[in-house]
């Protein structure tokens, strides 16, 4: 080796042995070396570094991917290959092992990465996290991570209003779980634990379950806790939900038939926008041929949310040619970008379509030749299978229908229900009097046991309600109430509807978005936007928008305040 080569090596020792590189690629590489090899330092001329306290092996990994660009990481090394890239200051390795830990985020993890990023600063990782773990609330709170959580963290966590619940009474059988699990060294710490939960959102409902709770049954500091807030007043007239996901507004515009037949000249604008609260105003976001490809007029297609993503599928871009869509599109709600999620499973257009947290589901509409439909399929959007459940009744199109826990709600306009894990269909109402009032193509509502829709009758805001009874799953026909909206008026009726965080969203033939709130016997509404601005066929979708989660500057080092 010449002289002006052996110059430009730098010896480092790690844990006592040498490990020998290129000066210029360590400058190159780390803002660490760069920072000592560029300056006045002492060590700036030198030709050997000590690092303390890294592992050998960990160094040599890192070493030989400034070579290679190619940073091999697993998930024995993950963890000691970002401490080691951060004390080094290697942005590039730290975004690899960022990157890597975005993809091992899940429901058992959370928490922990949440810690780790904190920890190594590591800003999206962190938002990703902290998102996940508030979102996914239902099935996070079922792995040890949280069980294990220290008091002062768990209150943090379930104190978030932007825990995505559905009741308050998730958030007591959550702290039960924990109490639970060491209940000796834990029960001094319930009382605090349960100001996270907010009693004034409980519905009677809610109270007479409380009552009847292990929580309550065998502990009294749960007792005194339940006799104190509910003597309180009656708490089930609050009228605002303490605890909300907060969502984005999508109004999607569907295309009638009759407007996919006009000349390209004649055609109208199909978009996608999002209502701006600030404002009080929608705004156009995405053009449906931006997503779809140009040229193509898509009608006959359905949008769906399913966990945080909206998913629009099926649907036809040719009227005389029947040419359909067989592309799945997803847009993801945290990351804002749509992707292709897989294939229709059997091609069809005006179709029924609901989601779940984690699978969407597809029923009936026309498929090829204009042969209507009575299939049921589901796609598991975690595994990217298709599966086809026990037929519909009959064939149908342009029906409404909503998930709701281990059931599915079809208007048709009569209306039947699936349950899940029996893979049966069964009746709810075939009477003539429903038969003449529901309008089919607007989604039903379920909430607190209720199913409600929305009558024919396009002169007053109303929707209707039919109660399920826990025993014998639906009472008979009589069970129907008009449920006026505090007696809101337009004079051209509601044109589609959608709910979500108990809150009712819909749009009117005159171009108006409204927002409602449910609860027990009332319903409130409001109107968000001015008349005009939404002409045309618009279907609200309420998809989950979480703001973007910043890591405290002044946050503590202590064991207790962790993750939160």
């Amino acid at each position: 080796m010449d002289q002006k080569a052996a110059s430009s090596l730098v010896n480092l020792n790690v844990d006592g042995k040498l490990l020998t590189c290129p000066r210029d690629v360590l400058v190159r590489e780390s803002d660490y070396f760069r920072a000592m090899f560029d300056s006045n330092m002492m060590e700036s001329n030198t030709k050997s570094v000590t690092l303390h306290g890294q592992d050998y092996d960990t160094v040599v990994t890192l070493m030989d991917s400034m070579d290679t660009g190619d940073l091999r990481i697993d998930q024995d090394s993950a963890e000691s290959l970002l401490t080691s890239a951060v004390m080094l200051q290697m942005k590039s390795a730290i975004d690899t092992c960022e990157g890597y830990f975005l993809t091992a985020l899940d429901d058992s993890n959370c928490f922990e990465l949440a810690d780790l990023a904190k920890a190594n600063i590591l800003h999206r990782l962190y938002n990703e996290a902290k998102r996940h773990s508030l979102f996914y609330f239902q099935s996070v709170r079922k792995y040890p991570q949280f069980l294990e959580l220290n008091a002062v963290p768990l209150k943090q966590y379930l104190s978030s209003c932007y825990l995505n619940c559905k009741t308050e009474i998730e958030i007591v059988d959550a702290i039960n779980d924990w109490l639970n699990h060491d209940k000796g060294s834990r029960e001094n710490k319930l009382g605090e634990l349960l100001e996270c939960v907010n009693h004034t959102d409980f519905t009677r409902k809610d109270w007479a379950s409380l009552a009847q709770h292990t929580i309550v049954t065998d502990c009294l500091t749960a007792r005194a806790w339940m006799k104190d807030k509910s003597s309180l007043g009656d708490l089930s007239l609050h009228m605002n939900r303490s605890r909300q996901v907060p969502v984005d507004i999508f109004c999607v515009r569907f295309m009638e038939t009759s407007e996919a037949k006009r000349t390209a000249a004649e055609q109208v604008t199909q978009d996608i926008v999002v209502f701006d609260e600030r404002h009080c105003c929608v705004k156009s976001v995405k053009l449906v041929e931006d997503i779809y490809g140009k040229d193509k007029r898509i009608f006959g297609f359905q949008a769906t949310v399913v966990g945080k993503d909206l998913y629009l599928s099926g649907g036809q871009s040719d009227v005389l040619r029947g040419k359909f869509v067989n592309e799945v599109w997803k847009y993801d709600g945290f990351h804002g970008n749509w992707t292709v999620a897989t294939e229709m499973a059997l091609p069809r257009r005006h179709h029924a379509a609901c989601g779940s947290d984690t699978e969407l589901f597809i029923l009936g509409g026309f498929g090829k030749f204009r042969v209507m439909l009575d299939s049921f399929q589901k796609y598991d959007t975690t595994s990217g299978e298709w599966t086809s459940l026990h037929n519909f009744p009959k064939s149908c199109y342009d029906s409404g229908m909503t998930y709701t826990s281990d059931r599915i709600f079809v208007t048709t306009p009569s209306v039947y229900v699936y349950t899940l894990r029996t893979n049966t269909w069964a009746s709810v109402c075939e009477d003539k009097i429903a038969s003449e009032w529901i309008t089919t193509q607007i989604t039903p509502l379920e909430y607190d046991g209720d199913l409600y829709l929305c009558p024919k009758d396009g002169f007053k805001l109303c929707s209707d309600c039919f109660n399920v009874d826990e025993n014998e799953i639906y009472r008979s026909a009589d069970g129907w109430s008009v449920f006026d909206l505090q007696k809101y008026e337009t004079k051209l009726g509601i044109q589609s509807m959608t709910f979500f965080n108990q809150t009712y969203y819909s749009v009117t033939h005159d171009g108006v978005l409204w927002k409602g709130n449910l609860f027990s016997d009332r319903l409130t509404l409001k109107r968000l936007n001015k008349e005009h601005e939404l002409i045309g066929h618009y279907k609200p979708i309420a998809v989950p928008s979480y703001p973007y989660f910043k890591i405290s500057e002044d946050c503590s080092n202590t064991e207790d305040c962790k993750t939160f």
